[in-house]
């Protein structure tokens, strides 16, 4: 960002994504350097494209890291169920959104309220409407 400053004579008010990188294997055989070469191109390199130049512009604030690592589990998971279907295998995904747990009982009043407002049914959800007592 120091360069694009100096080149610029300011900070950029547009960014481009064109990160790209595509290693064809099926997902049984991938290796695990395959997959982070990937996921280091297109989705940590859009990441830290992204994040340079927010940052030069207004700052580091918000939950991107988290939507984007539940984005990732998403394509991931639709991936995967289309690959192994063949082998009568299913691979499902269960992103409950904002439930009552340890980790959401951190977050301040203020921003429960706003998120409870942009659910359907105005609350929480509870663990147990996600899964059995006995599996959480």
């Amino acid at each position: 960002m120091a360069d694009v400053k100096k080149t610029f004579n300011g900070i950029p008010t547009i960014c481009c994504q064109l990160c790209w990188n595509y290693t064809r294997c099926i997902y049984v055989k991938m290796t695990d350097e395959n997959f982070d070469k990937v996921i280091n191109v297109n989705l940590k390199g859009t990441y830290l494209i992204n994040k340079a130049v927010t940052q030069a512009l207004i700052g580091n604030m918000g939950q991107t890291n988290y939507a984007a690592s539940k984005a990732g589990v998403i394509g991931l998971t639709k991936s995967a169920a289309k690959e192994l279907a063949k082998f009568g295998i299913r691979v499902n995904a269960i992103l409950p959104g904002f439930i009552e747990t340890p980790m959401t009982a951190a977050v301040p009043e203020h921003l429960i309220q706003m998120t409870q407002m942009l659910i359907p049914m105005t609350r929480l959800g509870k663990p147990e409407e996600v899964a059995e007592r006995e599996y959480i």
